[in-house]
């Protein structure tokens, strides 16, 4: 057992430790003793068989679904595991965090804990390994959902609007090993000017002395959504002052597309309070078709349920203006031919 003595008292041959989830402590069990021996046995009578190797395409599918999804997270270049959310709150709410404590709580073998564990880390859930100690967490609850609302912000640009150009670069260059980095756009540029990464993808408009802004790669047209709660405003024009009379929802402030939109809004004498601020557009998506408001999200990110009747955009005058995402690298830096490559993929929009 990790983190706890008693293993030291064990006799072999089958003594062992048994910890189950909601256990006090581990229960002392005799277990079935297979020797070296038999073991040879057994695999030596299995290879006589001559079996053919056959395998399950559906079986292959999932072994590699499952092992994307077991990836490094931040810095990894791969999706976090399934469980690192859970596991990011099950560690904190404990006030401790070991490997052991993943194995027992989610039923998963040491390797994938950890995994789990080196991307908590990673993403500064919690420290450094301290022996057999049990490591410590450094955020809190509030803290980890923060992170969590800032990363999902920042990955709409990813899988709404960019996922298709980064595939393709990969399937034409497949030798080149390469990193997403997800953050928010000041933390981005943060990490750009740092030499953390070579190249990062921002809403705009923002501005920055130490960078260089190449083009816009995508347009970000922001609209006023709806869902079915509010279908009695189809076809019906609002004015910007007349947006206060329902109940809305927008971005958290200090966010390029809440300051975007306030300008634009001061510019024509308005100002609009939210009734709820949300970190994500993820979230406001789901919020507008719950009938909680009118949202205001690019409409590049709701597709969808624009689609399929989930949502509908709310006729507003004066529309608001469109913004971007924009590709940036760092003022001084020259970039290398991988990089011209990467950056020649997203031409102008």
């Amino acid at each position: 057992i990790i983190d706890m003595p008693g293993a030291e008292k064990l006799l072999g041959k089958g003594d062992m430790l048994f910890y189950p989830q909601g256990y006090p402590k581990p229960a002392r069990i005799q277990g079935a003793f297979v020797s070296d021996k038999e073991v040879g046995d057994v695999v030596d009578f299995l290879k006589n068989q001559a079996i053919g190797n056959i395998y399950n395409d559906t079986v292959e599918e999932q072994i590699k679904s499952m092992g994307s999804s077991s990836g490094a997270g931040t810095n990894g270049g791969a999706e976090r595991d399934e469980y690192f959310v859970e596991a990011a709150r099950f560690i904190i709410e404990k006030d401790k965090a070991s490997i052991g404590l993943l194995q027992r709580a989610f039923k998963i073998g040491f390797n994938r804990a950890a995994r789990i564990m080196d991307q908590l880390y990673e993403a500064g859930i919690v420290g450094e390994e301290e022996g057999t100690k049990p490591r410590k967490v450094l955020m809190s609850m509030e803290q980890f959902e923060q992170f969590i609302e800032e990363c999902v912000a920042t990955d709409s640009i990813f899988s709404h609007l960019l996922s298709d150009k980064i595939a393709k670069f990969s399937e034409k260059y497949p030798a080149v090993k390469f990193e997403l980095i997800s953050a928010t756009s000041p933390e981005t540029l943060n990490q750009l000017k740092e030499g953390v990464c070579d190249v990062a993808f921002v809403d705009l408009p923002v501005e920055d002395a130490d960078v260089k802004f190449l083009d816009t790669v995508s347009h970000l047209s922001d609209i006023f959504v709806a869902g079915k709660k509010y279908e009695y405003l189809k076809g019906e024009e609002i004015g910007l002052n007349n947006l206060q009379e329902f109940p809305l929802l927008m971005m958290e402030r200090n966010t390029v597309a809440i300051n975007s939109l306030n300008a634009f809004l001061a510019l024509h004498g308005v100002t609009l309070t939210p009734d709820i601020e949300v970190s994500n557009w993820d979230l406001m998506v789901r919020l507008a078709v719950k009938g909680m408001g009118l949202g205001c999200i690019p409409r590049e990110y709701c597709v969808e349920e624009l689609a399929n009747g989930q949502l509908f955009e709310v006729a507003v005058t004066p529309s608001l203006p469109v913004r971007g995402v924009g590709i940036a690298i760092p003022k001084h830096a020259s970039a290398s031919f991988t990089v011209k490559q990467f950056i020649a993929e997203f031409s102008r929009v």
